[in-house]
């Protein structure tokens, strides 16, 4: 299976010149964290690599997670089926790039396994990777041995700029992947926001969990954060809160890469919080709990100071780099994280979706219908923030730019669908402020030991 390691300080432009007495180096610009991929006998993926390089150097990304996630996965499937990923035979069925869309990407998407939103972004980055390596002439491509077909594809344009430019069309390959529509909705992805009694029955569980969980799943679902954002709160965040003009309760926060919180496509933007919930997090901040987690991921990191470098390609790897990401322990520290495990390392992503896995066959077993995920908690947040704020008689177009602005959205059409389900659905009435008091219950009898 291949492997990814995270490369520290990657320089582009250095040069080493042999004078007549000795050595001269010259340092290139430092382009920070890159991911290496190698595969699974340990080769190091030159083309790979060097793509990686140019999204970064060039194309200026800030965040490779999602490529090399996809090209991880590609070199893993090439491994395990013995495969060359620039060889492509005439039939298509053949081809490296068709058979990873059809015997991993769209097999494990049917079967639950992986969700085809997910499974379309993977190919989307392996067709980017090929055709860059194509342009750099990584693999020889003529009419017959080629890895896809070109296609361009007319999209209706369905944004509030819509009657500017009814249609337009973007070029693609026949490798895309459909993402099944909503049949009511007729959007990609339908909205699931949580009723009052599963808000009801979310509470009650909530006061089971531990005191991480249940504060994290609070800023989900009532600040409208998403899993890794409300994961990776960091102190300096929580610090800078400023009190809301006008009101007495609410609190406005700004997160993104000033204050270390690993926002989407590491937009800063600026969240709301209740004071009730801000107070939660402040006193936890402080407590006894937290303060011995603290000590010892300060040891964790110490430890990983003092490792060494492996030759040039400066690699930061942590003693515990199996069980944790070395991108988190190294922005841990920068910024002094909230949520940190009982062992002393950020808390993952993959632990709170675990235990929210956890609390939601609680719930089942209970007898209740619950088949919510933790991303559906920034939908629900979203979803009454919106009504609330329509009912206080704001025009649609000043709530819309609101919620876009809190929830971070890149695309208009993205916050537009939930005026469109508030509009499908009408019998929802609650308020934000019903939220909340749904919500506080969470926060009763908490304890911090």
């Amino acid at each position: 299976m291949a492997k990814l390691v995270i490369s520290n300080d990657v320089s582009v432009g250095s040069f080493i010149r042999n004078g007549e007495n000795d050595v001269q180096f010259t340092a290139g610009r430092n382009i920070g964290q890159l991911p290496t991929l190698y595969d699974g006998e340990g080769r190091f993926v030159g083309p790979v690599n060097a793509w990686f390089v140019y999204l970064v150097a060039t194309k200026r990304l800030e965040n490779l997670s999602s490529y090399a996630r996809a090209l991880r996965r590609y070199w893993s499937f090439l491994d395990k089926e013995q495969l060359t990923w620039n060889e492509f035979p005439p039939p298509k069925a053949l081809k490296p790039t068709y058979r990873f869309r059809n015997d991993d990407l769209l097999r494990n998407a049917r079967e639950g396994k992986l969700a085809y939103s997910t499974a379309n972004t993977y190919m989307t980055h392996v067709v980017q990777f090929y055709l860059w390596a194509a342009y750099e002439g990584y693999y020889r491509i003529t009419e017959k041995h080629k890895p896809f077909e070109i296609e361009f594809v007319t999209i209706k344009n369905n944004s509030m700029f819509a009657h500017m430019r009814p249609k337009f069309t973007v070029q693609t390959s026949d490798l895309r992947i459909r993402v099944p529509r909503d049949s009511t909705t007729q959007k990609v992805r339908g909205l699931t926001p949580l009723g009052q009694d599963a808000l009801y029955n979310l509470s009650f569980q909530l006061r089971a969990a531990s005191i991480e969980i249940r504060l994290i799943c609070l800023l989900a679902i009532q600040c409208g954060l998403r899993l890794e954002e409300a994961s990776g709160l960091t102190l300096d965040a929580l610090n800078n809160a400023i009190l809301r003009d006008g009101t007495r309760a609410q609190y406005e926060i700004t997160i993104g890469p000033s204050n270390g919180v690993p926002t989407k496509y590491n937009k800063t933007r600026t969240i709301e919080v209740t004071g009730e919930l801000l107070n939660e997090l402040l006193n936890y901040a402080i407590s006894e709990r937290r303060i011995n987690r603290l000590d010892k991921l300060k040891e964790n990191l110490a430890n990983c100071a003092s490792t060494v470098p492996i030759s040039s390609l400066h690699l930061s790897l942590s003693l515990n780099l199996a069980k944790v990401n070395s991108e988190a322990m190294t922005a841990a520290s920068l910024y002094e994280p909230i949520f940190i495990s009982q062992r002393g390392f950020p808390y993952a992503p993959k632990t709170v979706s675990a235990r929210f896995g956890e609390i939601r066959r609680s719930i089942i077993e209970s007898g209740t219908e619950f088949a919510y995920k933790f991303h559906d908690l920034r939908c629900t947040y979203a979803t009454y923030r919106l009504n609330s704020l329509l009912s206080a008689g704001l025009a649609p177009a000043d709530a819309l730019a609101l919620l876009m602005q809190w929830m971070g959205h890149n695309q208009e059409s993205t916050t537009w669908k939930y005026l469109s389900y508030l509009k499908r659905k009408e019998a929802l009435k609650e308020k934000i402020s019903m939220l909340d008091q749904i919500m506080h219950h969470a926060l009763m009898e908490s304890a911090y030991e």
